[in-house]
């Protein structure tokens, strides 16, 4: 290694940082076998995966050559497809990383028809995963505009005194205010800023905007004509409540995934979670503010864009003036709402469709369908992050690991076995079982079967003990001839890093051995993976003595091991968490069960359609699946919020209402949401590929079940169907005796006045037809008043029907 950097005016090359043991680097088996004399290669045979020389020298290649090829049936290697040479550094961090560097350009620059290098350091991966962090970041913006974009088309009319084209961009800059206030808070206080938090901005401005549409679409269903005082009110009143129950649901969903025992995803759900109370409060502050001022703005009559009073369209005076001025309730029609065509579509043909038996059947079938494969998807999960997910797709070290997993994962890392208490090694019982221990590792599935492959200074001690025919019967002697003659001689001198002993060194408080592994699968396999873990540690629990098998390895199978549990348990806290707000703030606890159904139902199709789609089960994915109860609430809590509180009677009515009501804006949010995150399809990381993908899943089959799914269960369920049936029956009578009632009072009371009238009236009755009654809706009651058909027959008596019974006439 020839590579030399300079700092603080010295100069450091290979031999003056590398990691040494008695003045002498750390080397390559592979090379020294050779004597790193290139002429020597085709004089000297190596065996795999342990080459014995002439001298006696033993040397372990099983980590160095990948894709061997072996001589027949010997151990002889005929060709390899790669070496894998390892350089070791010990210095300070600063020195270390400058050598890198270094180490990096010279490798880059390094060309050659016949050698192909691939290569990795210690910080490229933290490195790598930066860099792909701010590849996304220009991204942002981007999804920024798609959603303001498809805000100002999808709520856009030909009305341009009801179209609202600066309130929607009002309603996007909200969310963006909500967001910076909040990071800008958190970062205040030195809140940890991960990498992956990159990506909150887009969550929290869908979940902004969504909050916005809702409370647009309540608004348009005012009266035009009411004070924009009273609108405000009715819009309230319609909407608050709901957007309360989501903002606080998800709230709740990522203050569950605060807890969660990996840092990267705590941290995220601690920037969300703040942001969605910020989003929350600008929601009922600034942006009501901005609704007032544009109510005032519909209220004289205004244009969206110039604030111009213009003339309805029914009064343009051109056709010019009618596309690009004209708007407002019209002085000769009748109109009591502003009605977007989308809402319309919803209650004019969705929900009627949605009403049929047939279409409830077939989605039913559907949906049972959509479970059995769920279901298989789930047991067919794949869990555990894969390193080349997180780093750029061009990126060297993608390069690097492909070959790694590919080619050198037969041989696994060496496991430290380490005693944790004093323990009388001289006794011979002792010292048996420890042997016992030691060929109970090798001897195991995950185990080289070979003592070649332990690195064990008791074991080692035994046989000097052997050979120099001493014996060691108590604790002094056993002392004495370990430290001063065992650990003194050249090679048992790295023995000493096995051995802690106590500050006079007359006991040995702890120990260690390091004992070789073998895998039995290529490339990625996690539940291989934590086999192999327990597979040490279960043999090593048994043991007389505490002791507990350690390898770097493990701190990424245990995240293997734990990924899945702890996402049934964020899940399972937050599913009684929204169980218990639904039950307190939606009006009928069946509609909160069936949203806590819901909720699961979606949680269990985003899990099983991952596998189709090729994403595992990993931090980032438990991430999603925290933002997947979130955006699962939104979906359903609406719907059925909007569906309980109804006033209409019959199941069906209640369906087309809410569908009238929720149908556009929960579409609004989910498609704009998945504009959002449009923009990481071809993300050139992994990582955010797969938070596209399960983002999208969460999405799709929450919008799927907000839509359909559950709006089919609450029409046939059967609280609701029952009181539905009480209720038509009721009314029925109701409308019969009130009918008759009214009848008789208007002959009694009108006796006079008819004597003189009553063939001209009886004729005019006779001629009115039943659609002639116009419909009338409250809140509360629902009035049949007969108003173009009685203002024409009694306009001689003045007396006018008037049903304040709700339903029909029979």
């Amino acid at each position: 290694m020839n590579i030399s950097i300079k700092s603080a005016g010295s100069k450091y090359t290979f031999s003056n940082i590398c990691l040494a043991w008695m003045g002498n680097c750390e080397n390559n088996a592979i090379l020294e076998i050779y004597n790193y004399d290139a002429t020597r290669v085709p004089l000297i045979d190596i065996s795999y995966p342990l080459t014995v020389l002439q001298t006696g020298e033993i040397f372990e290649i099983g980590k160095n050559l990948g894709g061997v090829e072996l001589v027949g049936e010997t151990t002889i290697v005929k060709s390899t497809k790669y070496i894998m040479l390892s350089y070791h550094l010990e210095t300070s961090e600063t020195i270390s990383e400058l050598w890198e560097k270094e180490f990096l350009k010279a490798m880059e620059r390094f060309h050659s028809e016949l050698i192909y290098i691939a290569r990795d350091t210690a910080s490229t991966l933290s490195d790598e995963f930066t860099a792909a962090t701010f590849s996304v970041l220009p991204l942002i913006p981007v999804a920024g505009l798609l959603i303001v974009l498809f805000s100002l088309i999808s709520s856009a009319t030909m009305d341009w005194v009801v179209n609202k084209p600066i309130l929607t961009l009002l309603g996007v800059l909200s969310a963006v205010l909500a967001g910076l206030a909040a990071n800008g808070l958190l970062l205040y206080f030195d809140v940890i800023f991960t990498p992956i938090s990159a990506l909150t901005p887009i969550i929290i401005m869908a979940i902004g905007i969504d909050d916005v549409y809702i409370l647009v679409a309540s608004w348009r269903k005012t009266n035009v004509r009411s004070s924009v005082e009273d609108r405000l009110s009715e819009t309230l009143a319609e909407a608050a409540l709901s957007i309360s129950i989501t903002s606080l649901t998800d709230f709740l969903a990522f203050a569950v995934g605060c807890t969660s025992v990996f840092p990267g995803v705590a941290y995220f759900c601690v920037y969300n979670a703040v942001s969605i109370v910020f989003v929350y409060i600008y929601v009922l502050t600034f942006f009501l503010s901005c609704m007032v001022i544009t109510g005032r703005r519909e209220a004289g009559n205004k244009h969206c864009i110039t604030w111009k009073r213009v003339v309805p369209v029914d009064e343009a005076p051109s056709s010019r003036y009618r596309l690009f001025c004209a708007g407002g309730p019209s002085k000769t029609v009748e109109s009591s709402d502003s009605s977007h065509i989308i809402m319309e579509f919803f209650r004019d043909y969705v929900g009627p469709l949605m009403g049929k038996t047939w279409m409830q059947i077939a989605t039913l079938l559907v949906y049972v369908m959509y479970i059995g494969f769920s279901t298989w998807g789930v047991s067919q999960l794949k869990q555990g992050l894969d390193l080349r997910d997180i780093v750029l797709k061009d990126s060297y070290l993608k390069q690097f690991l492909d070959i790694e997993q590919s080619y050198f994962q037969t041989f696994g890392p060496f496991i430290q076995i380490v005693f944790t208490e004093e323990i009388e090694y001289w006794k011979p019982d002792v010292n048996e079982n420890i042997m016992k221990l030691h060929k109970h590792l090798e001897t195991s599935k995950y185990g080289l079967n070979s003592e070649y492959f332990t690195d064990s200074w008791i074991r080692s001690f035994n046989e000097y003990l052997s050979v120099t025919e001493q014996t060691s019967s108590n604790r002094t002697i056993f002392l004495d001839i370990l430290q001063n003659q065992f650990l003194v001689q050249k090679k048992f001198k790295e023995f000493k890093l096995d051995i802690v002993f106590n500050k006079d060194r007359t006991r040995i408080t702890s120990s260690r051995f390091l004992i070789g592994s073998i895998r039995h699968h290529v490339g990625l396999d996690t539940s291989e993976d934590v086999e192999f873990m327990k597979n040490f540690r279960e043999i090593v629990a048994d043991f007389e003595f505490e002791t507990f098998a350690f390898s770097t390895y493990f701190l990424l199978y245990d995240q293997y091991k734990t990924i899945l549990p702890a996402t049934l348990t964020n899940l399972a806290i937050a599913l009684v968490a929204m169980m218990i707000v639904s039950i307190l703030f939606v009006p009928k606890p069946i509609c909160s069960i069936w949203v806590v159904v819901s909720i699961a139902s979606i949680e269990l199709g985003v899990l099983g359609f991952m596998t189709f789609w090729g994403v595992r089960l990993d931090t980032v994915t438990m991430i999603n699946i925290i933002l997947c109860i979130g955006f699962s609430v939104d979906f359903t809590a609406h719907m059925s919020y909007v569906y309980t509180v109804s006033p209409f009677p019959s199941c069906n009515d209640k369906l087309i209402d809410a569908y009238y009501t929720i149908g556009m804006p929960i579409s609004q949010a989910a498609i704009s949401t998945l504009l959002g995150i449009l923009v990481l399809v071809n993300s050139p990381t992994g990582i955010f590929v797969s938070f596209f993908k399960t983002l999208f899943l969460v999405i799709t089959i929450g919008l799927i079940h907000g839509l359909f799914f559950l709006p089919v269960v609450l029409s046939l369920s059967p609280i609701e169907v029952f009181e539905s049936m009480m209720k038509c029956k009721s009314e029925t009578k109701i409308n019969k005796s009130k009918l008759n009632g009214n009848s008789e009072a208007i002959m009694n009371n009108n006796h006079e006045h008819v004597n003189g009238i009553a063939d001209e009236n009886a004729h005019k009755m006779d001629n009115i037809e039943l659609n002639e009654f116009k419909l009338t809706e409250s809140p509360d009651t629902q009035s049949i008043d007969l108003i173009d058909a009685t203002n024409s027959a009694f306009t001689d008596t003045s007396t006018i029907l008037h049903f304040t019974t709700p339903t029909v006439l029979v």
